[in-house]
Parts: structure tokens; C-alpha cells; sequence
């Protein structure tokens, strides 16, 4: 047993020896490598001269302008400058008809500035609240607001029932009953007279150089002369008016 362990030991040792010796011989073999690559003398190589660069412009301001104007973050250096449009101004509620006539000065139409609120007469050209009258048929009625034409229909327009009531202020419920109206007098009597069942051509009675109404079934064109008084008769957006004035 000890015979072999002498032998083993013989033989590492050995091997120790054979690798320091190789690891010897290869540290050598590198530095002759060495000593050969370093101890070359360097040849320089001759090197071609670089040609001088070209002197640089002078700045000018007028070359930096794409980049002020594409500046995100400077609003003041952007030329399109975008206007906001002012909103939009709402129209108003429009006024309340309640109906019209005319009696050969021009229309006069009855209206309430709004829903609920008083009616009176208003003529072509007076300001309803914020709308202006401009004209009126017998089916339409045309307003100006805020320089712009507005059109609607009579029937659009028309109050209400309940509308009609507010406006004209209402009867309270607890209101006296009103008088009853005056007798009529049965002397008085207009001027036109009846002959053969026909109605003559003539102005009821009433003060003189003032405007008369028409008789009940005068059927005379207009233009008729009578008594003074010249006929006329006017179309309006409820029928015919019919009416006399004093000729002059």
C-alpha cells in the first residue's frame, strides 16, 4: 500500500514539473514575440495636407425666419393669426298677433312683444321690443332683427287662447258685471235710402268732413262719389274695408 503511494506521488510530482515547464517555454516563446513586434522601427506614411475650409456667410436674420415662424411654443412669431367668431347672438321670443286692419292709412297690427304681455297697435316700421315691423300680408308677417329678415306665418304667430286672456289683463272673478250698454237710438238713421229692394250709393250720417263707415249692402264699386263723399275700399289681411271720406 505504501509502495503505491510512493508511486502516485512520484508521478504528480513529475507532472507538476512538466507543466511548470511548459507554462516556462510559452512565457519565453511570448516575449521573444514581443521584443520582435515592438523593437520594428515605425515608417511614417506621408499625409496629404486637408484644403482649407470656406469662410462662413455673415448672418443674416432673413435666413431664420422659417424657424420663427414654425416656433410652437412663441404664439407672437405666428403670422396666421385665427380670429374667434363672437358667438352667436340667440333671437329672442318673437311677438304675440292678435290681428290687424286697415283702414286706408296703412296697416295697423295688433301684437305683444311676448308671451303674457300687453298688446297694442303698431304700424309698419315701429320696434316691437327687439324686432322691427317691416310688412305684413294676409298670410305672412315679415320682422327685421338684427339686420336679418324674419318671416313666419300669421298662424304661428296667433296668441292663444290663454295668451289672448293674459294680455288683454283678464276679468278677475270677483269684477262687477259691466253696465249694460245704452238703448240704441232708432232715430238716427243713415242717409242711404232704399229703393226697389236695392241699397242707394251713400255714406252713413256722422260729422261732416269726417270719415264714414259704409252702409250694409252697398255694393257700389269703389271710386263711387256721393253726397260729397268719395268711396273706397281696402284689402286687408281680414277681407274688404269699406269706407267714405270727404272729397276734396
Amino acid at each position: 500500500m505504501k509502495q503505491r503511494l510512493m508511486l502516485v506521488n512520484i508521478l504528480l510530482m513529475a507532472l507538476i514539473g512538466l507543466s511548470t515547464w511548459r507554462l516556462r517555454q510559452n512565457w519565453l516563446d511570448a516575449r521573444e514575440r514581443e521584443q520582435l513586434m515592438f523593437g520594428r522601427a515605425a515608417n511614417p506614411t506621408a499625409v496629404t495636407p486637408l484644403p482649407p475650409y470656406p469662410p462662413a456667410p455673415p448672418l443674416s436674420p432673413g435666413a431664420y425666419l422659417e424657424v420663427a415662424q414654425k416656433m410652437l411654443f412663441s404664439r407672437d412669431r405666428n403670422d396666421v393669426v385665427v380670429i374667434e367668431p363672437p358667438p352667436v347672438k340667440p333671437m329672442p321670443a318673437l311677438p304675440v298677433f292678435f290681428g290687424a286692419m286697415d283702414l286706408g292709412r296703412g296697416p295697423t297690427v295688433i301684437l305683444a312683444e311676448a308671451p303674457g304681455q300687453p298688446n297694442r297697435g303698431y304700424r309698419l316700421g315701429d320696434q316691437v321690443g327687439e324686432f322691427k315691423l317691416v310688412t305684413i300680408s294676409r298670410t305672412e308677417i315679415e320682422f327685421e332683427w338684427d339686420g336679418k329678415p324674419v318671416r313666419r306665418k300669421l298662424e304661428e304667430l296667433a296668441a292663444k287662447a290663454g295668451e289672448a286672456g293674459a294680455a288683454g289683463g283678464g276679468v278677475p272673478a270677483n269684477a262687477p258685471a259691466p253696465a249694460a250698454p245704452p238703448a240704441a237710438n232708432t232715430n238716427l238713421a243713415p242717409s242711404a235710402s232704399v229703393i226697389g229692394g236695392t241699397v242707394k250709393a251713400a255714406p252713413m250720417e256722422g260729422a261732416e268732413g269726417q270719415v264714414r263707415p259704409c252702409v250694409a249692402g252697398d255694393t257700389s264699386p269703389s271710386g263711387t262719389v256721393a253726397d260729397g263723399y268719395r268711396k273706397i275700399v281696402s284689402e286687408t289681411p281680414f277681407g274688404r274695408v269699406c269706407r267714405w271720406e270727404p272729397q276734396r
